[in-house]
């Protein structure tokens, strides 16, 4: 096959127009390699299957890529994890020496930090690291706001007319940090994603242990007060793996494939994210052409929406979007 941008495009959405799920094992299988290299710091080859069940060597993974710069530093990758893709932002993808590891929905990914060239000891960040009393403060304060708004009752009332299947879990991704680096103070649309959640929580009676949450960004801080709120922060593809058509699974405009994973992995119960018909996060742009979108709309979702699921708006607010609410037909 020709090692081109076209031919990587179409020969992965052959694949995905014949049913193959691009997102199965092989996100375990991947995630079970990267946890042993993080957890014993020793580097290893990985392998990732593609979806049509070929194993693909991708060298050694664990030793940090190590890259120049300028301020006399040099900028290192750590802390192996999985990064997702779907085939809908292939065609803009430069093809490497292996076509078929051009199209991979898998693949290692690292954080970057910067460390010093000499020592190689990591530099601290410029920033302190938010506190734990801050930021339960802001949390508590936009809980509270939330909890006694209009769109909290709003969507409780949406939630008592709609006959809801059972439910086991609710599994969030993607609502990030409650303290972004870049800008000083707190994020309340972030706080106010993680009140949503324990709304949802409470109206569906779940126990302890059935509410997880999964975001790379999450600080140390971040994780205790979602902790003492009954909220427990996963790692890696553990959010996927605990998604089932028992689930809850709530995102608002995230920066991975959400939507594509969740419909190749498991039917749930109630799926909050955004409209599927959402003209701001298209596949094709007004010119026929591709672009990259982080969670695209993908035709298998739009068939699983319209055959599996009922359809409800989501209360307007400005923090999370255009949202919509999906509940599973009984």
């Amino acid at each position: 096959m020709a090692g081109s941008q076209e031919a990587a495009y179409q020969y992965a959405r052959t694949l995905y127009d014949s049913g193959a799920p691009l997102f199965s094992k092989a996100t375990r299988e991947l995630m079970t390699q990267l946890e042993a290299i993080r957890s014993t710091g020793v580097a290893a080859s990985v392998t990732v299957t593609t979806p049509d069940g070929e194993a693909i060597d991708l060298g050694t993974s664990g030793t940090p890529n190590i890259f120049e710069d300028t301020a006399g530093f040099q900028q290192i990758g750590i802390n192996p994890h999985i990064s997702y893709d779907h085939f809908r932002n292939f065609a803009t993808l430069q093809v490497k020496h292996n076509l078929k590891a051009t199209y991979l929905p898998l693949v290692p990914h690292y954080e970057c930090r910067q460390a010093d060239v000499v020592t190689g000891e990591l530099v601290p960040r410029q920033k302190p690291l938010p506190s734990y009393e801050e930021t339960l403060e802001g949390f508590q304060r936009e809980r509270t706001k939330w909890d006694t708004g209009r769109q909290c009752e709003e969507l409780r009332r949406v939630l008592r007319s709609a006959e809801i299947p059972r439910v086991g879990n609710i599994v969030a991704f993607a609502c990030g940090t409650m303290h972004l680096m870049e800008h000083d103070g707190f994020r309340a649309e972030r706080a106010l994603q993680h009140a949503l959640i324990l709304t949802l929580r409470d109206f569906l009676g779940l126990s302890e242990g059935k509410c997880l949450a999964r975001d790379p960004s999450y600080e140390d801080a971040d994780k205790k007060v979602l902790s003492d709120e009954g909220i427990t922060v996963v790692d890696d593809a553990h959010g996927f793996l605990a998604v089932d058509n028992e689930s809850v699974v709530f995102s608002a405009y995230p920066d991975v494939p959400i939507r594509a994973v969740v419909a190749d992995i498991a039917r749930p119960a109630v799926m909050i994210w955004n409209d599927v018909s959402d003209p701001r996060t298209p596949s094709t742009g007004s010119d026929g052409e591709i672009h990259l979108c982080a969670d695209p709309v993908t035709p298998r979702l739009i068939d699983i929406i319209r055959e599996q699921h009922v359809r409800f708006d989501f209360p307007d607010d400005e923090a999370f979007g255009r949202l919509a609410i999906y509940i599973r037909k009984s």
